[in-house]
């Protein structure tokens, strides 16, 4: 018998482990770097057992390390995401909107090879017109 504050297990039940996942992720909401620790943690669980969404969490956690200049964390992360067959590239915190363009998934690269087309395409409409 589980007592209030432990969990029921979950042993061989994966919809009940992503249930209890989210559920905690939400009392985490006020302490993002809880909750993205966590999400690290219970990645490595789901990768290991096959449940849940790992590389989706895994993802939003490294936005936030590398954010906040937590190296070893990201690069924790970056390897699990590679252990699940997700990418894991490099990114780097971009003006704008940087969270938004590392969720589509550009990379630093990717971001500088549009920042240079659009100013192109600019310049050329500019003299052209």
């Amino acid at each position: 018998m589980t007592s209030p504050a432990q969990s029921p297990p979950v042993d061989g039940n994966p919809a009940a482990a992503v249930e209890l996942t989210a559920g905690a992720l939400g009392k985490l909401v006020n302490a993002p770097w809880f909750a993205h620790v966590a999400r690290r943690l219970v990645a490595e669980a789901a990768i290991a057992d096959g449940w849940g969404d790992p590389a989706a969490w895994l993802r939003e956690a490294l936005v936030f390390f590398e954010a906040n200049g937590l190296k070893e964390l990201a690069r924790a992360s970056r390897s699990l995401l590679r252990m699940c067959g997700a990418t894991a590239s490099r990114r780097r915190v971009i003006g704008g909107a940087p969270a938004d363009l590392d969720r589509c998934g550009i990379t630093e690269r990717e971001a500088d090879v549009l920042a240079w087309g659009m100013t192109t395409a600019t310049s050329v409409l500019h003299v052209g017109g």
